[in-house]
C-alpha cells in the first residue's frame, strides 16, 4: 500500500489463522425482564433459546421495570452458563 508522501510499504508478515470458540448462556429471569450482554439488548424474557457468545469476558446485565442485576463472568469454548434471576434477587433504587 502507499502511505503519507508516497512512499511504498511492503508487508511481508506471515498469515495468521485465529480461531475463537463458542459458549451459550442460558437465562432464566422474570417474565418481560430485559436481557443485555456486554450492553448490548438481546431480548425480554423468555428467551426461547441460549445466547451464543465467543469465549472470553462478559456481562450481563438484567432490568425488570425499575430494577437492575448485572454479573461479569467467563465463558469458555463449549460451555453452558445458566444465570437464574428473578424479580426478588434484583436490586431496586430506592
Amino acid at each position: 500500500w502507499v502511505a503519507a508522501g508516497g512512499v511504498t510499504v511492503v508487508c511481508r508478515a506471515p498469515r495468521r489463522h485465529i480461531e475463537f470458540g463458542k459458549g451459550t448462556v442460558t437465562v432464566n429471569a422474570t417474565p418481560g425482564a430485559k436481557v443485555h450482554f456486554n450492553g448490548k439488548a438481546v431480548g425480554t424474557a423468555p428467551l426461547g433459546k441460549d445466547v451464543e457468545l465467543y469465549e472470553g469476558s462478559h456481562e450481563i446485565l438484567v432490568t425488570y421495570q425499575k430494577a437492575k442485576w448485572r454479573q461479569k463472568f467467563k465463558l469458555d469454548a463449549d460451555e453452558n452458563v445458566t444465570f437464574k434471576v428473578e424479580a426478588d434477587v434484583i436490586d431496586v433504587p430506592k
